[in-house]
């Protein structure tokens, strides 16, 4: 793993009592109660797979509005299944990205969780074979931004991004939503190039803090089944103020 890297999830984790390993966590951890520190009013799910991530969001509490976004068909039939009877959680069936538009999406052979708008590259096959594609999809793709009246995107947002390699595409349609009206974004960040023309995770990383967002929680992601070696993990930003005021208060209260 790179030393960097490393560092960056040991602090964070340590900040938050949160072990890194090379399992996939639990994705929530501590995140819901960070998320209802952050006065979140609705949380944005993007890449929403079969609604996995909304399920695991209101078993650990948290009942505010949900818009998920899931472009294949078949996970996003399962999605709206298990959101047919919370009336706070609506789930879509197209991507988002920076322009509207049509695509091709790649339908990967793990129940859709690999399925990218990028091409994979051998790295990512060789790290989990059951992964490669198995067939494509025509799909609608909607900037994030233009749908900020409809979605009553005006405070109190928490997006979340997980659309392996495409996570660039969908920042740059968030347009003034980050920083203005969005409390913190969680991101899936790639050490290594998994996708075709993919962000890694430095590049990500900057583009946050440009905009006044930084790292507060991390936790390990996809690793390779075959070495163990982390080539993905899951990271919270939130404002600088944010994290300044609650590092203040719980200064004061040692």
């Amino acid at each position: 793993m790179n030393t960097a890297i490393k560092k960056l999830l040991d602090a964070t984790s340590s900040r938050l009592g949160i072990a890194i390993t090379r399992k996939k966590p639990d994705p929530l951890g501590g995140l819901v109660d960070l998320i209802n520190r952050l006065e979140t009013n609705l949380v944005i799910d993007v890449g929403a797979n079969a609604g996995q991530y909304a399920l695991a969001l209101r078993s650990h509490g948290y009942s505010g509005r949900i818009e998920s976004f899931e472009p294949v068909a078949a996970p996003y039939a399962a999605a709206v299944e298990a959101a047919a009877s919370d009336a706070r959680w609506n789930v879509h069936n197209f991507a988002l990205g920076s322009t509207e538009g049509t695509a091709h999406i790649h339908v990967a052979g793990n129940a859709a969780a690999s399925s990218s708008l990028l091409p994979m590259l051998s790295r990512h096959e060789r790290s989990a074979p059951h992964s490669q594609y198995v067939a494509d999809e025509m799909i609608r793709v909607r900037p994030l931004a233009d749908m900020a009246e409809e979605l009553n995107l005006v405070e109190g947002v928490f997006i979340k991004i997980d659309t392996q390699g495409f996570e660039r595409e969908v920042l740059k349609g968030c347009g003034d939503l980050i920083p203005d009206g969005v409390v913190g974004v969680q991101l899936e960040l790639s050490l290594l190039p998994l996708y075709e023309s993919g962000p890694l995770a430095g590049e990500l990383i900057n583009w946050m803090a440009e905009r006044g967002l930084v790292v507060d929680f991390a936790a390990a992601g996809f690793t390779d089944q075959g070495t163990g070696e982390l080539l993905q993990f899951d990271a919270v930003f939130v404002h600088e103020s944010f994290q300044r005021s609650r590092d203040s208060s719980l200064s004061a209260q040692d």
